[in-house]
């Protein structure tokens, strides 16, 4: 069918049953219909990435939906992560940047970046960043400290 939210939902009841090349293939389908279907980008961004460890795929699908709006703070979220993923932390720490720029009290962000920081040597931005993380959310800040200072 050409309803590309037909097969967006096709993909989404997939996902639920955990038949993700399912899943993947109709997104595809919607995208094809839609190319500026952003939701449709992030979801096939998602799968990619978290169900099938297929980082190149998920970067792209981010990329593309990123695209269509730049202000998507979760698609740079993702974007991040899946950077992160892929052993890319010079990528995942500029798409973390971008999550503070678009919403700078997000702790996850925030907590994010420490953790990129810290796994690529730059434990003074770590350090910087927890120290700005425990204004945010104490909880979260000790968690990235545990990651900064093993015990």
């Amino acid at each position: 069918p050409q309803d590309e939210h037909a097969w967006f939902d096709l993909g989404l009841a997939c996902d639920e049953t955990s038949e993700y090349a399912q899943a993947i293939d109709a997104y595809r389908q919607a995208l094809k219909i839609n190319p500026q279907d952003e939701h449709a980008w992030v979801t096939l961004g998602i799968d990619y990435a978290v169900e099938n460890q297929q980082y190149a795929q998920a970067i792209d699908a981010y990329r593309q939906a990123l695209k269509i709006n730049p202000q998507d703070e979760h698609a740079w979220n993702f974007l991040g992560s899946a950077y992160f993923e892929a052993s890319e932390y010079a990528q995942a720490i500029d798409a973390f940047r971008q999550v503070l720029q678009i919403n700078p009290r997000s702790a996850t962000g925030w907590f994010q970046l420490g953790v990129s920081y810290e796994v690529s040597g730059q434990q003074q931005q770590a350090l910087t960043v927890y120290q700005h993380l425990k204004t945010l959310d104490p909880a979260l800040a000790e968690k990235l400290f545990n990651v900064i200072v093993p015990k």
